[in-house]
């Protein structure tokens, strides 16, 4: 059975690649978990960035990180993914509340984010 965790990942971004293993690796004793490029379509519509962004997942414990790599303008990626049982009612919790959200079309599973009135970015996925 598989247990549910309501914090899914952290993404932060990060400007120096060599952070990677000098500090999660080596210091925070983290391990590398996957490695992709999130294409500049989905960069556009999550982050309102037009560009490929090359992503680490890194993981310890309950703990996962997505490290978003930007070297040449430090970019914020920074968003908070909590896991629900009931996507559909958060959804309509913000709508009714005014809080901005996107629901972004996507196979298997479209993508949802909403954010606080300080701008602070929460990626909702469900169980």
């Amino acid at each position: 059975m598989k247990e549910n965790n309501f914090f899914n990942h952290i993404g932060i971004s990060i400007k120096y690649i060599s952070d990677i293993n000098d500090f999660y690796i080596d210091i925070l004793k983290m391990n590398v978990e996957k490695k992709f490029i999130l294409d500049m379509s989905l960069a556009e519509q999550i982050f309102d960035v037009q560009k490929e962004i090359e992503i680490i997942t890194i993981g310890k414990d309950n703990l996962k990180i997505e490290l978003f790599i930007s070297i040449s303008n430090l970019n914020n990626y920074s968003h908070i993914c909590i896991s629900v049982d009931d996507r559909n009612e958060i959804i309509e919790k913000v709508k009714q509340k005014n809080y901005p959200y996107k629901i972004i079309k996507k196979n298997p599973f479209d993508m949802v984010f909403i954010k606080d009135k300080s701008n602070n970015l929460f990626e909702i996925k469900q169980y």
